[in-house]
């Protein structure tokens, strides 16, 4: 049987078309190979990439808060992710969306909890009897102190206490005994509601800032987290084969210390802030709920945190008393005083150390001196992180001082672990 012509052109068409097309290795080797480059030039390039890199920092230096913030959200909820995707075998996305919404949906309704509890702590508070309160304990003070010695010098305070007692006893107004009269005319009054007008613009503007804010950190955190396994490979690819075992081993030293200390200081301040409430309202203190989350929110900073955080409780204890027990305010503030120093005690030497374990294991001087830096670079933020930043920091740089040294790093306690 005679093949049709038209057959025969299309096999020999194909077979020319197989013979002539060029493979993928004969076009990658039909290109000339380029010479490497001097070490010169790869000198040159490294500088260029440096300055490049910090200068791109420099200008996007506004949104690293931001960005801090996306990437601690990000980082708290990686593990109920993966707990929904890898052990009950939900799609990565489902499982993204469904703990996005839960913390959310939690996020809002605590926040209307505590507010509604703030509220009604600061009614038992009663601040306008309070500020009473503070006035006549000030006018005691300026008709009790009139003199004082130290060191056998007498010092006259009597204009000091005048003045003062004139500031306390002077109603409001103009000095005169009475309110000041104003008279508004159509200007003052247009005035006015420019002022209104431009106040209720500036509240409005922050909200509407403070609430995009708030979105583009979910969708930045949303993104860390989607393409979590894309960031993390990307990485590792950066890192010569010979030493990606060791970049891994770093890196879950280093992911040990940011779960450690912030999981365990987030557990660390609730249990700290309940003792406190709990505490302070068994023995009278008005505003109990209000000290406990003062004391819940600053002890996430380490050190200085439970310190700022008795103050408000002790001031007012002095200013109240207490609603239950027979006392002064004076003794109330002793004894509120002792509360504080006790509860503090309990929370660092038994709660901190079963929570966090050693995630950390810095000294104390260095805590000090990373606050300090910290706030003085990034402000409240820089505070909250300074601890897990410094013991990153330092994780890195005792695994580059034994490569350097020809050491091995991992017997080091804290990387002999990873």
């Amino acid at each position: 049987m005679i093949p049709h012509p038209g057959v025969l052109f299309r096999r020999r068409r194909s077979q020319y078309t197989r013979r002539s097309r060029p493979t993928r290795a004969m076009r990658r080797d039909s290109h000339p190979a380029t010479p490497s480059w001097s070490p010169q030039t790869k000198l040159v390039v490294a500088i260029g990439l440096a300055v490049g890199t910090i200068y791109a920092l420099y200008l996007a230096r506004g949104a690293f808060g931001l960005v801090a913030i996306a990437g601690l959200i990000a980082f708290l909820l990686a593990p109920a992710i993966r707990f929904l995707h890898e052990r009950l075998g939900w799609p990565r996305p489902v499982a993204l969306l469904v703990v996005y919404l839960v913390a959310v949906v939690a996020a809002v309704l605590v926040g209307l909890l505590v507010t509604a509890a703030t509220v009604s702590s600061l009614q038992q508070m009663d601040l306008p009897g309070m500020a009473a309160d503070v006035r006549n304990w000030l006018l005691e003070v300026t008709t009790e102190f009139r003199t004082i010695t130290i060191f056998g010098v007498t010092v006259d305070l009597s204009g000091v206490m005048d003045r003062l007692r004139s500031l306390l006893t002077t109603p409001p107004g103009d000095g005169a005994g009475g309110p000041p009269i104003i008279g508004l005319d159509p200007d003052q009054i247009g005035a006015l509601l420019s002022q209104l007008v431009g106040g209720a613009y500036s509240v409005l503007a922050m909200v509407l800032g403070l609430f995009m804010s708030l979105i583009v950190t979910l969708l930045v955190a949303i993104y860390f987290n989607a393409d979590s396994r894309r960031i993390h490979d990307g990485a590792l690819s950066l890192v010569p084969a010979a030493y990606r075992d060791d970049a891994l081993r770093v890196a879950a030293r280093i992911k040990g210390i940011w779960t450690g200390y912030l999981y365990g200081q987030l557990v660390n301040s609730i249990i700290t802030g309940f003792m406190v409430f709990v505490v302070l309202a068994a023995i009278g203190l008005p505003g109990a709920f209000l000290m406990g989350l003062i004391m819940a929110l600053l002890n996430m900073i380490p050190t200085f945190g439970p310190i700022f955080a008795a103050v408000p409780g002790i001031l007012a204890a002095l200013v109240s008393g207490s609603s239950r027990l027979d006392m002064s305010n004076l003794g109330f503030a002793a004894l509120v005083t002792i509360i504080y120093v006790v509860v503090v005690q309990l929370q660092a030497n038994l709660i901190a150390p079963r929570v966090m374990g050693s995630a950390v294991q810095l000294r104390p001087v260095t805590i000090i001196v990373g606050l300090i830096v910290g706030v003085g670079v990034a402000g409240l933020l820089g505070a909250l992180l300074a601890v897990p930043v410094i013991a990153t920091v330092k994780t890195v740089a005792l695994y580059l001082y034994d490569r350097v040294i020809d050491a091995d790093p991992f017997q080091r306690d804290g990387l002999a672990d990873c």
